[in-house]
């Protein structure tokens, strides 16, 4: 009985308990976690490193099965946010780590992330794709000579 009157709160939620989002690189993120719960975070790219403000009362776990995926669950009882850095192979990801017994993600999935104006962001949650390919570009190879001068400094 105990169990489902720690569930009934984040059965009302304001937040969805399953996500999938386009970062936003420029913004921090927020993450709700409950007491007793853990939530999983999978990122597009394997996880190098991961930095917890307070570690003491948020862990951060890299799975051993699957690089890409992050274990947070609170230790104890947690009054105050702290922050959640995650470097991985090609981006930073920047997080709020939040207690709360109302709220609570229990997955969330990162499709990528961009820095990025409103528009580009908007874009992206409405199904749009955004490629950047480089540009090829011909050097010419000769040598470039150029003249130069002498100065004399003094008397």
């Amino acid at each position: 009985m105990w169990f489902f009157s720690l569930l009934l709160p984040l059965a009302f939620a304001d937040v969805p308990r399953l996500s999938i989002s386009q970062s936003d690189l420029s913004q921090v993120s927020k993450i709700y976690l409950a007491p007793g719960l853990v939530s999983l975070v999978e990122f597009p790219q394997n996880i190098i490193e991961v930095r917890v403000g307070s570690p003491h009362l948020v862990k951060a776990l890299i799975s051993q099965v699957s690089p890409k995926e992050l274990t947070l669950y609170l230790n104890g009882q947690a009054h105050f946010a702290s922050n959640l850095i995650v470097r991985s192979e090609k981006r930073i990801f920047v997080f709020d780590v939040i207690p709360s017994k109302t709220n609570h993600q229990d997955y969330i999935k990162i499709r990528g992330g961009a820095f990025g104006s409103p528009h580009l962001t908007q874009g992206l949650q409405h199904g749009l794709r955004l490629e950047i390919s480089p540009i090829k570009i011909k050097q010419n190879l000769a040598p470039i000579v150029t003249q130069s001068k002498t100065l004399k400094v003094g008397p």
